[in-house]
C-alpha cells in the first residue's frame, strides 16, 4: 500500500476502510457521511495501483467513531 499524505494526518490504512470511505462518501478516520464538505486527507494505491483518494471531515471528526460504516 503506497500512501501521499498531506503531512498533518496519518493516512489510513486502504484495507481496514469499507467501500464509502474508499470512494471518499465517508469520512475515512471516523466513517461519518461527508455530504459537501471534507478534506482531503491523501492518496493511497491498492496493489493493483489503482488510486483513491481519502476525504476527512473538514471541521475535525469523533477520533473514537467507527473505522467501518454501517
Amino acid at each position: 500500500m503506497l500512501a501521499n499524505g498531506g503531512g498533518a494526518y496519518d493516512v489510513p490504512d486502504l484495507t481496514r476502510l469499507s467501500p464509502v470511505q474508499q470512494m471518499g462518501i465517508a469520512c475515512a478516520r471516523c466513517g461519518r457521511r461527508l455530504g459537501a464538505s471534507g478534506r482531503r486527507v491523501g492518496t493511497v494505491r491498492d496493489r493493483w495501483g489503482h488510486a483513491f483518494v481519502l476525504w476527512v471531515c473538514s471541521h475535525g471528526c469523533f477520533l473514537g467513531g467507527r473505522t467501518r460504516s454501517g
